[in-house]
């Protein structure tokens, strides 16, 4: 029997809410049409940093207006604006933002480097939607060659789409790391990933065993339908890491300030 090292605990549906978004301050933006001439005057420019932080401004205003000229920044020379450029497609709610991240897959530097593959990724997995699984499956089953850090990347992303075939991306990938006998480093924590995301995808947990899941897919795969919500994970640690892994970084805020005040609450109690 094949083996694979997973040590999450057991899982059962208890959840800890995440934030609100109506418990999100957000700031005051400008109309859609004068945000988008400040950025794009400001990307003109070719300053990292005035282009940064104007992304990080007003790149999550939702309107295509916006998105259009975000898309641009993602060929820039510069990683960091284009993290910058890839935070703000991702937490943009507009639809084209899903568009854009979806047709970047051709872009080759979102690919070549570590740090722009993983944003890449979480960017994708942020929208949850099935059209996302092609570019998170490119490279997933190379058996070299692909940083430990994009495999976990693209893993938690799978996770986040409720779709038949993010469940067959994760269980391809798992047969296949152990087909190849590839020894990547962090492969556990790869793996423990994998088993999370699968959980959460279908309420099921084999354990450590990959005979387990072949087996429990060969049987489930052509009937397995995949709930509107995600399963919750029993352990609120981990619960909450991939609560917050998935927040805004006003949501992030928003969530630091409400413990802040619980905190302080409590030690004013007698």
């Amino acid at each position: 029997m094949l083996f694979l090292l997973l040590c999450f605990p057991a899982f059962s549906p208890t959840q800890t809410p995440a934030p609100s978004p109506t418990e999100v301050q957000q700031p005051q933006l400008p109309a859609p049409k004068e945000a988008a001439k400040r950025l794009r005057d400001t990307l003109k420019a070719k300053d990292d940093a005035a282009s940064i932080a104007a992304l990080k401004e007003l790149g999550t205003l939702a309107d295509p207006l916006i998105t259009k000229e975000v898309n641009k920044a993602l060929k820039f020379q510069s990683p960091e604006v284009m993290v910058a450029a890839l935070e703000a497609l991702r937490f943009n709610p507009d639809p084209s933002a899903l568009k854009y991240l979806t047709q970047a897959r051709k872009n080759k530097e979102l690919h070549k480097n570590t740090q722009l593959a993983v944003a890449y990724a979480y960017a994708l997995g942020q929208k949850a939607s099935p059209k996302c699984i092609p570019a998170l499956t490119d490279n997933l089953n190379a058996t070299s060659g692909v940083p430990a850090e994009v495999l976990k990347a693209k893993i938690s992303a799978l996770g986040r789409i409720r779709d038949k075939d993010a469940v067959e991306a994760i269980m391809d990938y798992c047969n296949t790391t152990r087909r190849g006998g590839r020894n990547v480093g962090g492969i556990n924590n790869i793996m423990r990933e994998a088993q999370r995301s699968l959980f959460i995808l279908t309420g099921v947990d084999q354990g450590s065993s990959l005979e387990a899941w072949k087996d429990w897919w060969y049987d489930a795969r052509k009937t397995i339908k995949i709930s509107k919500e995600p399963w919750p994970l029993e352990n609120p640690k981990i619960q909450r890491q991939w609560e917050q892994l998935w927040m805004s970084p006003a949501e992030k805020e928003a969530a630091k300030r409400a413990e802040k005040e619980k905190k302080q609450r409590q030690k004013e109690q007698p």
